[in-house]
Protein backbone atom coordinates (compact mmCIF):
# COMPACT_ATOMS: atom_id res chain seq x y z
CA UNK A 1 0.00 0.00 0.00
CA UNK A 2 0.98 3.86 -1.07
CA UNK A 3 -0.13 6.61 1.09
CA UNK A 4 -1.20 10.31 0.37
CA UNK A 5 -2.64 12.89 1.89
CA UNK A 6 -5.26 15.14 -0.06
CA UNK A 7 -5.41 18.52 2.56
CA UNK A 8 -6.49 17.15 5.90
CA UNK A 9 -6.93 13.72 4.97
CA UNK A 10 -4.31 10.93 4.48
CA UNK A 11 -5.30 7.11 3.36
CA UNK A 12 -3.71 4.16 2.14
CA UNK A 13 -4.28 2.87 -1.00
CA UNK A 14 -3.35 0.19 -3.70
CA UNK A 15 -3.68 1.77 -6.76
CA UNK A 16 -2.71 -1.71 -8.86
CA UNK A 17 -5.43 -3.11 -7.10
CA UNK A 18 -7.97 -0.85 -7.56
CA UNK A 19 -6.95 -0.29 -11.30
CA UNK A 20 -7.35 -3.99 -11.91
CA UNK A 21 -10.79 -4.12 -10.41
CA UNK A 22 -11.66 -0.82 -12.42
CA UNK A 23 -11.03 -2.81 -15.77
CA UNK A 24 -13.52 -5.26 -14.66
CA UNK A 25 -16.35 -3.16 -14.48
CA UNK A 26 -17.79 -2.55 -18.09
CA UNK A 27 -19.72 0.63 -17.67
CA UNK A 28 -20.47 3.21 -14.50
CA UNK A 29 -23.89 3.46 -13.18
CA UNK A 30 -24.98 6.39 -15.39
CA UNK A 31 -24.75 4.27 -17.77
CA UNK A 32 -26.57 1.53 -16.87
CA UNK A 33 -29.59 3.85 -15.42
CA UNK A 34 -29.83 5.89 -18.59
CA UNK A 35 -32.38 8.31 -17.44
CA UNK A 36 -31.95 11.95 -18.54
CA UNK A 37 -30.00 12.97 -15.15
CA UNK A 38 -27.89 10.07 -15.98
CA UNK A 39 -27.34 10.39 -19.71
CA UNK A 40 -27.00 14.43 -18.90
CA UNK A 41 -24.01 13.62 -16.82
CA UNK A 42 -22.55 11.34 -19.13
CA UNK A 43 -22.53 14.10 -21.77
CA UNK A 44 -20.49 16.40 -19.35
CA UNK A 45 -18.74 13.67 -17.26
CA UNK A 46 -15.08 14.74 -18.56
CA UNK A 47 -15.83 18.80 -17.64
CA UNK A 48 -17.51 17.94 -13.97
CA UNK A 49 -14.38 16.71 -12.44
CA UNK A 50 -11.78 19.36 -12.61
CA UNK A 51 -8.19 18.16 -13.56
CA UNK A 52 -7.03 18.32 -9.65
CA UNK A 53 -9.98 15.81 -8.99
CA UNK A 54 -8.82 13.85 -12.08
CA UNK A 55 -4.91 13.45 -10.98
CA UNK A 56 -6.51 12.37 -7.50
CA UNK A 57 -8.57 9.82 -9.22
CA UNK A 58 -5.56 8.48 -10.82
CA UNK A 59 -3.57 8.25 -8.32
CA UNK A 60 -5.72 6.06 -6.32
CA UNK A 61 -6.86 4.09 -9.42
CA UNK A 62 -9.74 5.00 -10.17
CA UNK A 63 -11.11 5.40 -13.62
CA UNK A 64 -13.33 8.41 -12.87
CA UNK A 65 -15.48 7.12 -16.16
CA UNK A 66 -17.21 4.60 -13.87
CA UNK A 67 -19.30 5.69 -10.93
CA UNK A 68 -20.60 3.77 -8.53
CA UNK A 69 -23.70 5.78 -8.15
CA UNK A 70 -24.41 9.63 -9.08
CA UNK A 71 -27.52 11.44 -7.87
CA UNK A 72 -28.65 15.06 -8.54
CA UNK A 73 -30.81 17.90 -7.07
CA UNK A 74 -31.52 20.18 -9.34
CA UNK A 75 -28.63 21.46 -11.24
CA UNK A 76 -25.98 19.94 -8.37
CA UNK A 77 -24.69 16.12 -9.01
CA UNK A 78 -23.00 13.99 -6.48
CA UNK A 79 -21.48 10.60 -6.82
CA UNK A 80 -19.00 8.40 -5.33
CA UNK A 81 -16.36 5.78 -6.54
CA UNK A 82 -14.49 3.13 -4.40
CA UNK A 83 -10.82 2.18 -3.90
CA UNK A 84 -9.15 -0.49 -2.66
CA UNK A 85 -7.80 1.49 0.49
CA UNK A 86 -8.64 2.52 4.20
CA UNK A 87 -8.46 5.88 5.77
CA UNK A 88 -5.39 6.78 8.07
CA UNK A 89 -6.43 10.54 9.41
CA UNK A 90 -9.29 12.39 8.50
CA UNK A 91 -12.53 10.41 8.02
CA UNK A 92 -15.72 12.12 6.29
CA UNK A 93 -13.82 15.72 6.31
CA UNK A 94 -14.77 17.87 3.18
CA UNK A 95 -11.84 18.10 0.62
CA UNK A 96 -12.56 21.92 -1.17
CA UNK A 97 -11.13 21.57 -4.97
CA UNK A 98 -12.47 24.20 -5.93
CA UNK A 99 -15.24 26.69 -5.15
CA UNK A 100 -18.06 24.38 -7.06
CA UNK A 101 -16.55 20.85 -6.52
CA UNK A 102 -16.09 18.94 -3.45
CA UNK A 103 -14.22 15.59 -2.69
CA UNK A 104 -15.21 13.22 1.01
CA UNK A 105 -13.61 10.10 2.01
CA UNK A 106 -16.05 7.93 3.89
CA UNK A 107 -15.00 4.19 5.33
CA UNK A 108 -19.24 3.30 4.86
CA UNK A 109 -19.14 2.24 1.50
CA UNK A 110 -22.67 1.98 -0.45
CA UNK A 111 -23.30 0.20 -3.75
CA UNK A 112 -19.92 -1.73 -3.87
CA UNK A 113 -19.65 -2.98 -7.32
CA UNK A 114 -19.40 -7.27 -6.93
CA UNK A 115 -15.87 -6.88 -8.96
CA UNK A 116 -14.25 -5.35 -5.32
CA UNK A 117 -14.68 -8.67 -3.98
CA UNK A 118 -13.99 -8.43 -0.24
CA UNK A 119 -11.09 -6.18 -0.07
CA UNK A 120 -10.67 -3.24 2.26
CA UNK A 121 -12.54 -0.32 0.30
CA UNK A 122 -13.18 2.90 0.96
CA UNK A 123 -15.58 5.08 -0.67
CA UNK A 124 -14.57 8.99 -2.45
CA UNK A 125 -17.42 11.04 -2.42
CA UNK A 126 -17.83 13.80 -5.05
CA UNK A 127 -20.05 17.07 -5.13
CA UNK A 128 -20.53 19.49 -7.42
CA UNK A 129 -22.36 22.80 -7.51
CA UNK A 130 -23.80 22.71 -10.85
CA UNK A 131 -24.23 21.33 -14.21
CA UNK A 132 -26.08 22.55 -16.75
CA UNK A 133 -28.63 20.53 -18.39
CA UNK A 134 -28.02 19.82 -21.93
CA UNK A 135 -31.24 17.01 -22.14
CA UNK A 136 -34.76 18.11 -21.84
Amino acid sequence: MDTITIQDVTVDYDRAATSAVYKQIVAGSPEQCACLDCRNFVLQRVKVHPPEAVEIFRTLGIDFRKESEIWTVAHSYGGWFHFIGKIVSGEEKIVPISPTYKLKFNSHVGLLPKEFGIEIVTQLEFYVDYVPRLIT
